[in-house]
């Protein structure tokens, strides 16, 4: 069979029966890797997101050398293609959070910056949040996963109102913040200063409407530029139309 033609039925092949050609395509970690340009074709399946996910924690648990970006980035381009960013099994999410783990720590940015995709829009088990907030300290990429983590979660909050309360990360005071907000400004954050406020309000989970009713109750004169900046981003007219009225004319 001539080489384009085998290079055609491969990617039909993996693009549409991948149970079929992945065993063949990636029976070990160095197959895998050789292989990769027709395994970034297949589809963001359980089974196919899960065999490679194994592959490799298998070989880096063995001490198997191999080419550990490149194999961790074909899941990445795997999981751009899924239905939707939690479309994915319990246990093959498991074996996700598992990698990361195992490369979280990575003196490498490219592989950090992969990895981090694999966790990114995913509801997590209280085992594995819990892990977050225990080693926390030990890269930015755990707590950027935390501070973005897609819903409300009770640990995430009982965490959150702990570093607040002890300023543990001052550059990411509001990200934190917004984390204590469901609906409204809780007691906890009274007293906060004004800009850490609307910040807070714009990285909560609140609804568009209510985020617009925080920031016109905690918009101050001294923080009408944080205040601008937000109402563009979020599209917010009545915040707009308060700052015509707190902020003082040009020249006044």
């Amino acid at each position: 069979m001539p080489a384009l033609n085998r290079l055609a039925v491969y990617c039909r092949l993996v693009a549409f029966e991948p149970e079929r050609v992945l065993p063949s395509l990636a029976p070990n970690i160095r197959s895998a890797y050789e292989n990769r340009r027709y395994l970034r074709l297949a589809p963001c399946t359980d089974f196919v997101i899960s065999s490679l996910a194994q592959l490799i924690i298998d070989a880096a648990e063995s001490s198997v050398r191999f080419r550990v970006y490149e194999c961790l980035r074909t899941i990445k381009l795997i999981l751009r293609g899924a239905q939707s960013s939690d479309s994915l099994s319990v246990e093959t999410k498991a074996l996700l959070f598992r990698l990361y783990q195992l490369y979280v720590f990575s003196p490498k940015e490219e592989t950090l910056w992969c990895i981090s995709t694999y966790l990114k829009d995913k509801e997590l088990e209280p085992k594995q949040i819990q892990w977050l907030i225990e080693n926390v300290d030990q890269s930015v990429h755990l707590l950027n996963r935390l501070l973005k983590y897609p819903v409300p979660n009770r640990l995430i909050e009982k965490w959150a109102a702990g570093v607040f309360q002890a300023n543990s990360y001052p550059d990411r005071t509001a990200e934190i913040a917004g984390l204590l907000i469901k609906t409204s400004f809780p007691p906890s954050l009274t007293g906060a200063p004004a800009d850490t406020l609307l910040w807070a309000a714009y990285f909560s989970k609140a609804s568009t409407k209510q985020k617009e009713e925080m920031i016109l109750q905690a918009v101050t004169p001294e923080s009408a530029e944080s205040a601008l900046e937000i109402a563009l981003r979020l599209r917010l007219p009545n915040v707009l139309h308060r700052l015509t009225h707190i902020v003082p004319e040009e020249g006044g």
